[in-house]
């Protein structure tokens, strides 16, 4: 099952074993690294024949070789790895210890294994399980889905606050939020709701994708558009509420408290939608995230006494809004919220695919 799991993930397992060839065969048909029709096994004599231009694509076609001698498996490693493949190398023998230092990542079985193998390689299986590797990708993969979830969640909201004070300036009329309220915001979110995607499941499709670019960028160009057209919403919306409550007699401190809710309304529903990148958003999987539900809950309860409690609204220059205006925020926040998920699945048709 870890076998088959890997290959679907786009990860390819090669056997590399002293057994003669019958024996070799038989195993790896077993596990599922050979089906009937694959290339043959390749012995270690038939290696030493290859030429140099040949050698790379015979053993990249590859999956059991047979009758290989320790020098032969370095040599299988570097030449996967002169054909720009990240090799991981499992071994438990002394024979192996050369493999195991020239590998990207080097495994060595902890239980079976000598101590000069464990001493060569990156990491040591506790239980001298494959499928143990298998589960370590997966863990990987989702760690690294969520540090990109968190960027594409914190950097257009973050962009979206510089701008606002940027635009204001530029143009010479009131802030419609005020530095002290963006620090605000960004302290409550980054506690109570990026941290929750911290611990966002994996998602079910995680080993059915191919590996990701070792050489390419956690900010893809698609991340950079969307940080800007993020960034440009929240500019809009923010700018046009404030103005319009300003035209409808508010305050200067409640047409800014009016701001800062639609901005942290923004930042909840870009959440919401970040964490099933993958996929259109159902209002059902978010029992798979409890934390996030409380974190939205603690969110929504500060933000109360952000506008309602005088000392909050002291420190921070906030004021009480009439009920209309809660009114506008929702309306407001549901349209960038929409425009968003359109974006995520119509403008960026790729961008549901992250490669971990």
């Amino acid at each position: 099952e870890a076998i088959a799991a890997c290959a679907r993930g786009g990860i390819a397992t090669k056997m590399i074993t002293g057994d003669q060839p019958g024996t070799a065969r038989a195993v790896a048909t077993t596990l599922g690294i050979l089906v009937d029709g694959e290339s043959p096994v390749l012995v270690g004599s038939e290696m030493d024949a290859l030429d140099a231009a040949e050698a790379p694509a015979r053993i990249r076609e590859t999956r059991v070789f047979s009758r290989v001698t320790p020098d032969r498996k370095i040599g299988i490693v570097r030449a996967l790895q002169e054909d720009h493949e990240v090799v991981a190398m499992t071994g438990d023998g002394v024979n192996d210890a050369p493999a195991l230092r020239q590998a990207n990542v080097g495994i060595a079985m902890g239980q079976g294994g000598t101590a000069v193998a464990r001493d060569a390689a990156d990491i040591v299986l506790t239980d001298d399980n494959f499928a143990t590797i298998e589960h370590a990708i997966e863990e990987g993969r989702g760690a690294i889905d969520n540090v990109i979830r968190y960027l594409a969640w914190a950097l257009p909201t973050n962009m979206g606050e510089g701008l606002i004070i940027l635009v204001s300036v530029l143009l010479g009329t009131p802030l419609p939020i005020l530095p002290a309220q963006i620090l605000w915001v960004n302290l409550t979110t980054a506690v109570f709701l990026g941290m929750s995607l911290a611990i966002e499941a994996k998602d079910r499709d995680i080993m059915d994708r191919p590996p990701r670019d070792i050489h390419g960028s956690l900010i893809s160009g698609e991340i950079v558009r969307h940080i800007l057209f993020v960034g440009i919403l929240v500019v809009a919306g923010t700018g046009a509420l404030f103005m319009w409550e300003r035209g409808s007699g508010l305050s200067e401190d409640q047409a800014r408290t009016a701001a800062v809710n639609l901005l942290i309304l923004v930042e909840i529903l870009c959440l919401l939608s970040y964490r099933t990148e993958h996929f259109a958003f159902r209002w059902s999987q978010l029992r798979t995230n409890w934390w996030m539900l409380w974190g939205i809950g603690i969110q929504v309860a500060l933000q109360l006494a952000f506008t309602y409690w005088s000392p909050l609204q002291h420190a921070f220059g906030a004021a009480e809004v009439p009920l209309l205006t809660w009114a506008k925020v929702v309306a407001i926040g549901m349209v960038i919220g929409t425009a968003v998920e359109v974006e995520k699945h119509l403008l960026r048709p790729h961008a549901h695919r992250f490669r971990s």
